[in-house]
């Protein structure tokens, strides 16, 4: 799983057929990977919703979401797992299947919005991203890469 976190002062996604925003929180572009389960899906919401990186009074990074009042747009975005290291056309070989990842992305969102006011981007479909990026504000977490227990 990979997670491409901005933190933003409003961001909207659309289709032809429809939208959704948000105004000041989180744009998390998501993706998924064979070998994540339940359990990391449960622990990234959890970290998501923790996350300290609004500024506090002091200019210090120290508030979460909820903390600023904000919310969350998750928009899922396969390309994440992109493997671009040998050749010039990236392999998406490290993605996990369509339909197993569109039932990942609902369970994330679903343990997300039990913590923190969340809007979902759509699954499988060609859409436009438009964020008023703050800061700029950009973590990458990947769940081969990290410990998120903590």
């Amino acid at each position: 799983m990979t997670l491409l976190i901005q933190r933003v002062l409003n961001a909207l996604v659309t289709t032809p057929d429809q939208s959704v925003e948000i105004a000041k929180g989180l744009l998390v572009y998501v993706s998924f990977h064979p070998a994540d389960v339940s359990s990391d899906l449960l622990k990234f919401a959890e970290k998501l919703a923790k996350l300290r990186i609004f500024d506090d009074g002091a200019g210090k990074m120290n508030l979460n979401v909820n903390d600023v009042k904000g919310s969350i747009l998750i928009v899922p975005n396969f390309t994440l797992e992109a493997d671009a290291l040998a050749g010039n056309r990236p392999s998406f070989s490290h993605a996990k299947p369509f339909n197993e990842a569109l039932n990942d992305f609902h369970t994330f969102a679903d343990f997300l919005a039990l913590k923190v006011p969340t809007q979902r981007g759509f699954f499988g479909a060609d859409m436009k991203v438009e964020s008023l990026n703050d800061g700029p504000v950009n973590i990458i977490i990947r769940s081969h890469d990290y410990d998120i227990s903590n």
